[in-house]
């Protein structure tokens, strides 16, 4: 008889050692708020389970709505960083700390970390982890890392993961003799997960192909914005076949000729020039209109071609000066440049205008989230962010779905630009561009190997390089690439049947969640059966 209790016990055992594995818990690392605020250690805890998607946060005691929206960053990127499906399950959240934790982003690291671990049954000794959650898994600057190492330390953690630049900007290697700890940076979720986990990324080694038409296409745009100019960098760029980095070097110079040349003009001249130019705008906009989006390639060349008339036509609105005609102008014969970038090579798939219509509806909830997220914490710091969001909304509402998704997706980059770069140094700006652009040639391979090749988020790519002396508006870029690489995946995504998703991770999770729960249950009513059924002649 005590066997048998021994066996139920074991089997008992087993089960609950499967419901562990789709949970667990990090310390989180947190100041107080106030004049003399001191480190705290608090526990985030996570219960991953069946669902569509959703997230769901408890606090003791209630926090900030930031800190809310950041679990909500911290799944994306774990799951993203991972190619993991995560539409049927939920993600229950729970933060136990003392009261006057100060809210905000500083747990979207930690977050994402544990939720990673979850997902793929990834373990790794107790470490602690600071920094928001960004774009590509960028793992961005907080504040506070003294105090909160010091508190870590009275607790027993002895490692501790903090953001680029953090060790020199708030000098923590003497905390490390002091207290007798490890202190890390990490730039990504990535190399988080690598350097405290068995996790092995899957890195493409493929060469990023660049299609022959889309260099002859940018050629194109580049002969035509550049003819006449006197731009050297230009012509260095060209050479190197940076065609659209040279035509956006020509382009700036353009204004400044034009302007110029229009400062000479009379009142009546530069009213006769704005007058041509509306009718110009008109022109590209028929043209436009009696063509149709059908290909990705198409759509990226559309998004391209309204937003520059579109900004164009804003200013024609005002009060005209010879500087604002100067723009005009060369936006539009930009504008009309990009009609020509439509037939690059890539998968010839049609796109139907319900699903350009639905990428509208997700781009546009997206970027309405990061605008409530941000604004939680840096209230009145989006007002530009805040009118292209409107626009886009407008955009929708009159069906010009394709701008919809150029400006929602723009919109949200400018605000992962803030995100990314709120209180780092220019040294630490320039280690966070690194990794962005590392990370944005990694979803342009995984395009690639889907069979699209993103015009817009290559483009964005290049350049961001290009400007590496100016880190600031190079990051900026580089957010425009990381989203614009990507959007395949949400207007073609259902013709894809999910195949991004890494073969070798999904069934682990799917084995757990759903054969293996039925294999313990019939195992487990069988072994009952036979230890306390009644026996039969």
């Amino acid at each position: 008889m005590i066997f048998k209790y021994v066996l139920l016990f074991f089997l008992i055992f087993v089960l609950s050692s499967f419901v562990s594995a789709s949970s667990g818990s990090i310390p989180l690392l947190a100041v107080t708020e106030g004049v003399n605020s001191s480190g705290i250690v608090a526990s985030l805890e996570l219960f991953v389970g069946d669902g569509s998607g959703d997230v769901f946060l408890n606090t003791y005691p209630l926090t900030k709505i930031s800190t809310q929206l950041s679990m909500q960053q911290a799944k994306e990127q774990a799951c993203e960083e991972l190619q993991f499906d995560c539409s049927s399950l939920n993600f229950y959240y729970t933060i136990r700390a003392p009261p006057g934790i100060v809210g905000g982003p500083s747990a979207g690291a930690a977050a994402s970390f544990l939720t990673s671990q979850i997902l793929v049954n990834l373990s790794s000794e107790t470490v602690a982890v600071t920094g928001t959650i960004n774009s590509g898994g960028v793992i961005g600057p907080v504040g506070g890392y003294s105090e909160k190492i010091r508190a870590g330390a009275l607790q027993g953690l002895k490692k501790f993961f903090v953001p680029q630049g953090a060790i020199s900007q708030e000098n923590l290697s003497g905390i490390e003799d002091d207290l007798t700890v490890q202190i890390f940076e990490v730039g990504t979720l990535r190399e988080l997960l690598v350097n405290t986990t068995s996790y092995k990324p899957v890195i493409i080694t493929d060469a990023l192909l660049i299609p022959e038409s889309y260099n002859s296409a940018m050629k194109k745009v580049s002969d035509e914005l550049c003819y006449g100019s006197n731009s050297s960098k230009s012509e260095e760029l060209i050479s190197d076949g940076k065609y659209y980095s040279a035509a956006s070097y020509c382009f700036r110079d353009n204004i400044q000729i034009t302007r110029e040349i229009l400062e000479n003009s009379s009142l009546e001249q530069l009213e006769f020039l704005r007058n041509t130019l509306f009718l110009e705008s008109e022109s590209i906009i028929h043209e436009l209109d009696n063509s149709s989006s059908v290909t990705y390639a198409d759509i990226q060349s559309r998004m391209a071609v309204e937003e520059r008339v579109s900004e164009a036509r804003k200013e024609l609105d005002s009060e005209i000066s010879p500087e604002k005609l100067a723009y005009v102008q060369e936006r539009l014969r930009s504008a009309r440049s990009w009609m020509n970038v439509r037939d690059v090579d890539g998968q010839k798939i049609k796109i139907s205008k319900d699903s350009i219509k639905n990428s509208c509806s997700a781009k546009l909830s997206e970027a309405e989230q990061y605008f409530s997220y941000i604004s939680s914490f840096y209230p009145g710091s989006l007002f530009r962010t805040e009118h292209s969001i409107n626009d886009a909304k407008n955009d929708k509402d009159v069906e010009d779905f394709e701008l919809c998704i150029f400006r929602a997706v723009k919109a949200k980059a400018d605000m992962n630009t803030l995100l990314s770069s709120l209180g780092a140094t220019d040294d630490t700006i320039k280690k966070i561009l690194d990794s962005k652009l590392l990370v944005t040639r990694d979803v342009l391979l995984r395009a690639q190997n889907r069979g699209f090749f993103p015009t817009m988020g290559y483009s964005y790519y290049e350049y961001a390089g290009v400007l590496r002396d100016d880190p600031a508006t190079a990051l900026l870029f580089a957010e425009y690439a990381l989203e614009l690489s990507n959007l395949d995946v949400t207007l073609v995504g259902d013709i894809r049947n999910n195949s991004f998703i890494s073969d070798s991770r999904f069934p682990l999770y799917d084995f757990r969640g759903i054969v293996l729960p039925i294999v313990i249950g019939i195992l487990l009513g069988f072994f009952l059966g036979l230890l306390f059924g009644k026996s039969r002649l």
